[in-house]
């Protein structure tokens, strides 16, 4: 009753026309979830859920975004918080309120640090409902997630290939995904053989660029 209670007075400042009172709000929300132990964590689940904090996280994750480099320590706590939720069983919920497109525009937006750490973990989790394959361009997703496979950071790399895994999980979606890998090796294919013939084309016209070097050289020698 009192961890409702505090999650109730915290959400009275998020949703407060103060930004300062909402930013103090974020903080508090966010060091709250991070301190629950997993057996309280379905408590402060059903508590944020009633109170509209998931929605109000999305809400404030999509509206610094678009100053993200200003706001990046506020879109961390957006994103700590629900990945955070997300562990306790709150991906139903972080669905249901257009959740998925904002995490994907912040991984897209905020390529370095901790907040894409947090939003490619949050991807992860997010990808495990079959619904939210649903909802993606899964041939984008697909690039976007095997280019982080390769990032310097390995825990992004990790939870990005995880990610890609669950994205393939779904049975009923597996055909569609599989159908989009096929177009991008496809489109990859052809792009390594158009590399491969100008790099033969570039060296052949050096070739003969050579040759008529020499044959002009030949010629002014033979004329000494």
């Amino acid at each position: 009753m009192a961890l409702a209670r505090k999650v109730r007075d915290i959400n009275k400042r998020l949703v407060g026309v103060s930004v300062r009172n909402q930013r103090e709000g974020l903080l508090e929300i966010t060091r709250l979830i991070a301190e629950v132990d997993d057996k309280r964590g379905p408590e402060v689940l059903k508590a944020c859920e009633k109170e509209g904090i998931i929605a109000r996280l999305v809400l404030l994750t999509r509206d610094y975004l678009p100053d993200a480099a200003a706001e990046v320590y506020y879109i961390n706590l957006c994103l700590s918080s629900l990945t955070n939720l997300a562990f306790f069983g709150a991906v139903p919920a972080i669905l249901r309120v257009q959740g998925l497109q904002v995490v994907l525009d912040c991984v897209r937006k905020v390529p370095t640090g901790p907040a894409q750490s947090y939003s490619v973990t949050l991807l992860q989790n997010l990808l495990m409902e079959s619904s939210a394959v649903a909802l993606v361009d899964v041939e984008e997703v697909l690039e976007l997630l095997d280019e982080l496979t390769r990032s310097q950071d390995a825990t992004v790399a990790k939870h990005a290939s995880t990610a890609l895994v669950n994205l393939r999980a779904h049975a009923e979606h597996r055909a569609r995904v599989d159908a989009a890998v096929d177009k991008i090796l496809e489109t990859k294919r052809r792009l390594v053989e158009q590399g491969l013939l100008v790099r033969a084309e570039r060296e052949d016209k050096e070739e003969r660029a050579a040759i008529a070097i020499q044959k002009v050289m030949r010629g002014y020698i033979a004329r000494q």
